[in-house]
């Protein structure tokens, strides 16, 4: 077997196991489970279209959450005596703070209304982050080359078959009342009739009229 060959065997594995690896850490899944459920009602009950910023800043919620609790879990055990600095605890602190970092960039680009933040800040992609970073965290896969380029890699296959599950499953009909109410034209406000007089004569020029008479 090629080289190139037995690195994309690899590349495979290794994705696998980083998607898999939650369900063979049941600790993970305290991360996970809100991560998936938000990640199901917002795909398919908002974002089957597109990502709003509005959206995309409530998304930002998850990874700052994340990275938060993250943080807070190193220096608990930091204080505890059961993490020392070393390969282990930096390598937690890096993925903790791009978590952070990631979940406020989406929240300040929303709010600027810059248009990544409607890519960075889809659900998809903030799902598929957290779910890739989680093991990392938890040390179930290396943090390693393979495993970032299996990361980088899979995020097209994994963001296109989403796409493809949203076109086969049928929209809800919260999705469909919510695009006929956007969609919905704006009434017209009521124009009031200007003022009629009968009068022969306006009354700007009912006392020239007047004076003429006279």
């Amino acid at each position: 077997m090629d080289p190139v060959t037995t690195f994309f065997i690899e590349l495979v594995k290794r994705w696998i196991s980083i998607i898999g690896g939650p369900f063979n850490d049941p600790i993970m899944l305290w991360i996970l489970i809100p991560t998936y459920l938000s990640w199901f009602i917002t795909e398919f009950f908002q974002e089957k279209r597109k990502t709003s910023w509005g959206n995309a800043i409530s998304n930002s919620v998850i990874p700052i959450f994340v990275g938060w609790d993250w943080l807070r879990t190193i220096y608990n055990r930091f204080t505890e005596g059961s993490l020392t600095m070393g390969w282990v605890a930096t390598t937690k602190i890096v993925i903790a703070a791009f978590m952070l970092f990631y979940g406020l960039q989406i929240f300040i680009s929303g709010l600027k209304l810059k248009k990544r933040a409607q890519f960075i800040g889809r659900i998809r992609v903030v799902t598929y982050v957290v779910l890739s970073l989680t093991p990392l965290y938890y040390g179930t896969v290396p943090f390693d080359f393979v495993t970032f380029i299996s990361i980088v890699v899979f995020f097209p296959v994994f963001y296109f078959l989403v796409e493809i599950l949203d076109r086969i499953i049928p929209d809800s009909k919260v999705l469909h009342e919510d695009e006929l109410e956007a969609n919905k034209p704006e009434t017209p406000t009521q124009v009031i009739p200007q003022r009629t007089y009968s009068h022969p004569y306006p009354p700007q020029h009912y006392y020239q009229h007047y004076q003429v008479r006279r």
